[in-house]
């Protein structure tokens, strides 16, 4: 059964090789036909904009597609990109309108991606064992709401601390791929691996030895420390990095997260192990860097390891 992608972004994209806007489907057939070389061969619509845009799952023969083909970008739009808030709305009403997990089975790990209340708190003081509470972005449809509360639910915080300490146990990864894997498994340790040769189309904890630099506007820019490649990078190697907005930042609800915390990583150079939960990385559009794209604060994690 192939699933359709709920955290989905515009619904038309400009293509490269065709010279006009397509949506997914038409983006499919196209492919099929010869006419579109390459699933990372997109961009956003508005000129001014441009940023890289993949068509994930295209290269993939149908019959091994868990997903139907869908646009995802690992950069963000420029400030005065109107597809900006477009994008955003869709999210919200996708957020609004799905739950992360359907049809789950009685006694499945659940990933537990819910953003907590306000108030400041440090994500490991977060319960281990959580029971159905899902944020607005993990909410359940009522025909779920019975089945999710009898699935046990662990933050990335506690699978980090779980993978740390050798433990092993298979948990369910939310849709759009709702896969079922071993904890270790799901960990990839960013090593000088080429994009082509890592799996596709997955949610996968991405983690490595990173640093914190804070940018001119505010944003922060995480940089881990070993390289990547891809066939279409201009250099033959980069440090993968990814981006963290400043009003997230400003309003986080955990406090190692927090403006001071952050800022105090930044300015005194200190390095942490970082894991990202994320789909693979991607090329940026001058093909200069690899990006990871970071859903929110709840897909992160930061911890200090004394080497």
């Amino acid at each position: 059964m192939i699933i359709r992608r709920n955290m989905m972004s515009l619904p038309q994209v400009y293509s490269l090789d065709l010279g006009r806007k397509v949506n997914a489907k038409e983006a499919d057939i196209a492919y099929q036909k010869g006419l579109i070389r390459s699933q990372k061969n997109f961009r956003c619509p508005h000129q001014l904009c441009g940023i890289a845009i993949t068509c994930a799952n295209l290269e993939r023969p149908k019959q091994e597609r868990k997903v139907d083909p869908y646009f995802k970008s690992v950069e963000y739009h420029k400030p005065s990109c109107p597809f900006a808030e477009e994008e955003r709305r869709i999210k919200l009403h996708e957020a609004d309108k799905n739950s992360l997990y359907e049809n789950v089975a009685s006694g499945e790990i659940l990933v537990n991606l819910t953003e907590p209340a306000p108030k400041k708190q440090d994500s490991s003081d977060i319960s281990e064992v959580e029971k159905g509470s899902f944020s607005r972005a993990t909410q359940s449809s009522d025909s779920e709401k019975e089945k999710a509360s009898i699935n046990h639910t662990k933050t990335l915080s506690v699978l980090v601390s779980s993978f740390l300490n050798n433990e092993n146990f298979q948990i369910t990864l939310p849709k759009p791929y709702q896969e079922k894997i071993f904890l270790k498994d799901a960990f990839i340790k960013i090593d000088g691996q080429n994009l082509s040769n890592l799996e596709q189309n997955c949610w996968r904890i991405y983690y490595g030895k990173a640093w914190i630099n804070k940018l001119s506007n505010g944003d922060y820019r995480i940089v881990f420390d070993n390289k990547m490649k891809d066939p279409d990078l201009r250099k033959n190697a980069v440090c993968p990095s990814f981006f963290i907005p400043k009003d997230w930042i400003d309003n986080s609800p955990y406090e190692k997260f927090s403006k001071s915390q952050m800022d105090k990583l930044a300015d005194n150079k200190w390095h942490r192990e970082v894991f990202i939960f994320s789909d693979v990385p991607s090329l940026s559009h001058t093909k200069e860097y690899i990006n990871f794209m970071l859903e929110g604060l709840p897909f992160l994690e930061m911890i200090y390891l004394k080497k």
